[in-house]
């Protein structure tokens, strides 16, 4: 493909977004110089990069480039004033900006270098989420300039969603022992000022005061940046070691937030001070912070200061349902409370051995209102959004199982697509309905499991709603009662978790 079609294929909005696979294929047959000329013409139709779908492609496409100039003869070095071009008109909220800057560090030659320490300090990316791709290649990199530390501490320390990524860089460096001592050492005094600062604005948050509580979307940044900063201070005072500081790490320890209290007490305990101790200690005993202070404490020998029941398989079990639950991108909350409903070892689908499935029923909130559903940890760490409290436990077990079943023998079909495959089948299987009270039939979809063809539709049964599996020897009903989140998609998917806990296990019991 010539570099022309390439940069059509990049940069016109309405053209198909390759795959991968083709992009690979495309950039490989390239030469050294139609690749110069690729990036040049995309610097000249820079002003079409804010486009969201040309951002889509490029974002695609980005790292393959990277890849292929990399291993590209001769000298390189024209590619950083390409890319600050590139950068520069690109949208600082994109993922594509931390994608430039990647490939500024992935190069990294003093001028790339230079130019990364710039856009950061003069247009620093928006985009959170993806900011490890622009921290990633440096990551690694255990040589880099005592001069660039030096600016990192002073650019990227200037915004707040670059000043965490430097700090735990530098901080990642020196336990590699990349450095004979921290960057940080003489700014100690400058980092302490900073977390003051920074542990008011989350006290202020945490009191009302904040002006940004006026915005919730506004309000969620401020505070992810705030605790993510005071934790990267509070673990880089602890390594330079500044017992100057511990009143005010001491000061983030008394925050609500517990993950902001567990890293400044660690800092402590680090530093020498009982009070970080203790505290450590007594995090324990909450589940969404056990693994980090178990963790914690092995590394600074306190294992044995932790309560046995606290340590135990069961006890990380409920750490791990915990820690899942309270992601962002899940609850965004720990629970207020979990139980233990099940434990057992069973065969699980891909698990050459057999594996220990905890089901925990975790609850938010208290008294009459509290809501509350079940979880597994074990084969996987999962909960689903509907409510399957009500549900047997088998069939809780079987809805996971069906839920992670990922095989390419496990597929489903439309019920036009399986009339064309096989058109008898339908007909065939509609006899095991001869003398049963089904009424209303309708088939939804097929699904094939190893090679078996599995009907699956609406029916009633007594006048209730519900759904029927059809395979070659029997008849599975699905009572939706009351339940009317109900889907043929969710009540299969029982069905195929039931199939597969059976054939791995002889003793595993389920409805019919």
């Amino acid at each position: 493909m010539k570099t022309l079609e390439i940069l059509d294929a990049l940069l016109e909005p309405e053209s198909e977004r390759p795959s991968v696979h083709r992009w690979r294929g495309w950039l490989r047959e390239l030469s050294d110089d139609a690749l110069r000329d690729l990036i040049e013409g995309l610097v000249a139709a820079c002003d079409r990069l804010a486009d969201p779908h040309v951002e889509a492609k490029l974002e695609r496409a980005l790292p393959i480039l990277a890849e292929r100039l990399a291993n590209a003869a001769g000298p390189n070095g024209w590619i950083v004033a390409s890319i600050g071009t590139l950068y520069a008109h690109t949208r600082r909220d994109a993922n594509l900006a931390n994608l430039w800057l990647g490939w500024l560090a992935q190069l990294g030659s003093d001028a790339a270098l230079e130019a990364w320490l710039d856009l950061v300090r003069d247009a620093p990316p928006k985009h959170r989420v993806s900011l490890v791709a622009a921290f990633s290649p440096l990551i690694n990199r255990l040589d880099l300039p005592r001069w660039f530390y030096d600016r990192l501490l002073r650019d990227a320390l200037m915004h707040a969603q670059t000043a965490a990524a430097a700090l735990d860089l530098m901080n990642f460096h020196v336990r590699r022992g990349a450095l004979d001592e921290h960057p940080a050492l003489e700014h100690t005094p400058r980092l302490t000022s900073l977390l003051e600062q920074v542990v008011q604005r989350l006290r202020d948050i945490e009191q009302g005061r904040s002006p940004a509580a006026a915005n919730p979307a506004v309000l969620q940044v401020v505070v992810a940046d705030s605790v993510a900063l005071v934790v990267s201070l509070c673990d880089t005072l602890a390594m330079c070691n500044d017992l100057s500081s511990a009143d005010a790490i001491a000061q983030a320890m008394r925050l609500r937030h517990r993950r902001v209290q567990c890293e400044a007490a660690a800092a402590l305990a680090r530093m020498g001070t009982e009070l970080g101790r203790q505290r450590l200690i007594e995090l324990a005993a909450e589940p969404v912070m056990r693994q980090r202070v178990l963790a914690y404490a092995e590394e600074l020998e306190l294992l044995h200061e932790i309560p046995e029941q606290q340590r135990s398989d069961l006890a990380l079990a409920e750490s791990q349902l915990a820690l899942w639950l309270a992601d962002p991108q899940r609850v965004g909350l720990a629970p207020s409370r979990l139980e233990l409903v099940e434990f057992r070892e069973l065969n699980w689908p891909s698990y050459e051995h057999p594996v220990g499935v905890y089901l925990f029923r975790y609850y938010y909130g208290a008294g009459p209102d509290a809501t509350n559903n079940i979880g597994i940890v074990g084969p996987m760490v999962h909960a689903f959004e509907r409510d399957i409290g009500a549900l047997s436990i088998e069939d809780v077990l079987a809805a996971f199982a069906g839920w992670q079943a990922v095989h390419e023998d496990i597929f489903e079909v439309s019920i036009a697509e399986l009339r064309e495959r096989h058109p008898q089948l339908i007909a065939t299987r509609e006899c095991l309905l001869a003398g049963k009270e089904f009424d209303d039939v309708q088939w939804l979809f097929a699904g094939s499991m190893m090679g078996e063809w599995i009907l699956v539709g609406a029916a009633r049964l007594a006048n209730e709603r519900g759904f029927i599996m059809l395979d070659e020897q029997r008849v599975t009903w699905f009572a939706s009662g009351t339940d009317q989140e109900m889907t043929g998609e969710w009540a299969y998917m029982v069905y195929r978790g039931r199939r597969m806990l059976q054939a791995f296990n002889d003793d595993f019991e389920s409805p019919n």
